[in-house]
């Protein structure tokens, strides 16, 4: 390991308020502790997950994804499979969608942050409500709520229409 070019790695780390420094080194911070994979809450695997070559490509491709916008693909596949939970389910059955349904008021950066990734990875996307609506009601489910959590995650809940 090379300390000039650490010690350089670290200090734009401590600017963007990861690490501390001290006269006798560097510290962890709220932030850099929840790097670590033993701390409540942790990011260790999102940090990780950053780090693959799969999320590398696909930053590098992120403006291909931006220039051709939603593929169909990915709408038909998810209808594709809400139709087979409907088709499976009985006529009582609750669906429990959890994702980070994206809210009409001001968004959490977290949401904001997941889209462009779902874009990013796969040309997906988190949904409105009325997405929401609109794609469940194509499987034939009806949307009944959507229920916010503590965390980014939003939970849609809906029962089979018709």
């Amino acid at each position: 390991m090379d300390a000039d070019a650490l010690d350089r790695v670290l200090r734009l780390l401590t600017v963007h308020g990861v690490f501390a420094r001290h006269a006798d080194g560097y510290a962890h911070t709220p932030a850099s502790r929840l790097l670590r994979g033993d701390a409540v809450p942790t990011m260790r695997p999102y940090a990780r997950m950053a780090g693959l070559p799969l999320w590398w490509n696909s930053l590098a491709a992120l403006e291909r994804s931006v220039r051709s916008g939603r593929p169909a693909l990915e709408i038909v596949d998810t209808v594709a499979i809400l139709r087979a939970v409907r088709r499976a389910a009985p006529a009582e059955a609750t669906l429990l969608v959890v994702e980070a349904i994206v809210p009409d008021g001001p968004v959490d950066a977290r949401t904001a942050t997941l889209d462009v990734i779902m874009l990013m990875l796969t040309g997906g996307r988190e949904r409105t409500p009325d997405e929401l609506r609109v794609l469940l009601a194509r499987a034939g489910f009806g949307l009944e709520r959507v229920l916010d959590t503590p965390g980014p995650v939003r939970i849609a809940e809906a029962r089979p229409s018709g």
